[in-house]
């Protein structure tokens, strides 16, 4: 399905400039936005605030217009970029640069594990303590945003295996998709990395002794 950019760049910037919006303009929005998913790298993990608002609206019994919260404002936003987009991305090397990448996350502490050619990297770090209320699945998802953060430079226009020890994490981004806020802006978080790298994840949950849970030495370090 085709849409002109114009025509959809004006539709947000109308419903930017209101307070309120109308159960069928989130309806219209979150299907044009999931339409462009085919052409924009990552569009879906930018409909999570949309979705959530089109689903409380759809629940109410009363058909009021819904308030355009802060996180739901910055969403629609986000989405002004197509004003300069110019619809392409880099072109990513034929040379297959495979690195290995293990996280795990206890309730004070996160830790990595970085395989290049066989030679691990190991560091961990305390939570801040901002974060240390914050769910498990959360904190999973920053503890990778972390670990990638640290490694920009190395796994640049490559392909990274990721172990994680979540299965909530692993279908959330593979799925584009968070049931909350705060794993929806760690996700765009591990995202921007990977634009920013030009860097394919590839996330595996296999239950292996590796990716289970990290040895005591590594958290001793």
């Amino acid at each position: 399905m085709y849409y002109s950019t114009g025509l959809l760049v004006s539709l947000w910037e109308s419903l930017l400039s209101s307070k309120k919006v109308s159960l069928t303009d989130l309806q219209r929005l979150s299907e044009k936005c999931i339409s462009l998913s085919l052409a924009v790298a990552g569009a879906r993990l930018y409909t999570n605030e949309i979705n959530t608002a089109v689903s409380r609206a759809s629940k109410s019994s009363r058909a009021r217009p819904t308030l355009i919260i802060e996180p739901l404002r910055q969403e629609i936003e986000h989405w002004l970029f197509l004003k300069s987009w110019s619809g392409l991305l880099p072109w990513r090397s034929e040379i297959h640069n495979q690195f290995v990448l293990h996280t795990d996350v206890s309730s004070f502490a996160w830790c990595r594990v970085f395989e290049q050619s066989g030679i691990p990297v190991v560091a961990s770090d305390y939570w801040p303590k901002d974060v240390l209320a914050f769910a498990i699945t959360v904190k999973e998802a920053i503890a990778l945003s972390n670990a990638l953060e640290s490694f920009k430079l190395s796994i640049k226009d490559s392909r990274v295996d990721v172990y994680v020890d979540s299965l909530a994490l692993f279908h959330s981004w593979n799925g584009q998709s968070a049931k909350s806020h705060g794993l929806a802006e760690a996700l765009k978080s591990i995202f921007k990395t990977t634009l920013e790298c030009n860097c394919v994840l590839r996330s595996s949950r296999s239950l292996t002794m590796s990716d289970s849970s990290l040895s005591k030495r590594c958290w001793d370090i």
